[in-house]
């Protein structure tokens, strides 16, 4: 096999891996929704497949940036907590397996507002599958380099 097939075929492996890198990220992504209570603040936390973090290590941070509860989610991903005064509150919920999902919630007023701090997963999705084609593109770069005297 000549050196030229040898570098298309380990291109192909590299940018088959890095797609199917991308698509395992996009899988395991997570995410939460305030549910209302007229008491409590609650959510749900679940991965991005639907599945939910059912039983998963919570942990809630304060304004002040101390440890105000922790805990664990449940069956449903559900996990409920009374912020006592107003600020940032941090949420931490441990999927498992290096998978975190935090996010941050603004308690003022009596009332709690989402704060949005990532970007959307189609987002990274978008990034991923960029990545592969401008490494395709550099490796077809560097073949038709090579052929040119």
């Amino acid at each position: 096999m000549s050196i030229g097939k040898q570098c298309s075929v380990a291109a192909s492996v590299v940018t088959g891996l890095l797609f199917a890198t991308v698509i395992a990220a996009f899988a395991h992504g997570m995410n939460y929704t305030l549910l209302e209570s007229p008491s409590v603040t609650a959510f749900q936390a679940q991965f991005s497949t639907g599945e939910l973090m059912s039983y998963s290590p919570v942990t809630i941070i304060d304004p002040e940036g101390e440890e105000y509860q922790s805990g664990l989610t449940d069956r449903r991903g559900r996990f409920a907590f009374m912020p006592e005064g107003r600020g940032e509150w941090r949420i931490a919920v441990d999927g498992g397996m290096g998978h975190r999902l935090t996010f941050a919630l603004e308690v003022s007023n009596g009332t709690v507002e989402m704060m949005t701090t990532t970007a959307p997963q189609w987002l990274y999705a978008l990034i991923g599958v960029s990545l592969i084609f401008n490494f395709g593109f550099g490796v077809a770069v560097i073949r038709a380099n090579k052929k040119t005297p």
